[in-house]
């Protein structure tokens, strides 16, 4: 089972069945996920390791860089007039 839990508190639980190593499960939020649980039930007469992989999170815009170094700029330039 997967237990999804984004920023806002909604919750989201996907139950797998008859999992394979090609079984893909997918989730896309516009906001942060702020916690993933993967838990699992053992078979009759064999041993499951649950596991995450390709775990891919937001990348910022680069619009969202250049805002940042705009921010860095004027604070740098108004301490450079404060001092001169």
């Amino acid at each position: 089972m997967l237990t999804f839990t984004d920023s806002l508190g909604a919750s989201l639980s996907q139950t797998i069945t008859n999992a394979t190593q090609a079984t893909f499960r997918g989730r896309l939020s516009n906001v942060s996920i702020t916690s993933l649980t993967v838990t699992s039930v053992q078979p009759q007469g064999g041993n499951l390791w649950p596991s995450v992989a390709n775990l891919v999170t937001g990348v910022p815009e680069p619009g969202t860089y250049g805002l940042a170094l705009a921010a860095l700029g004027l604070a740098g330039f108004i301490t450079w007039r404060r001092r001169g």
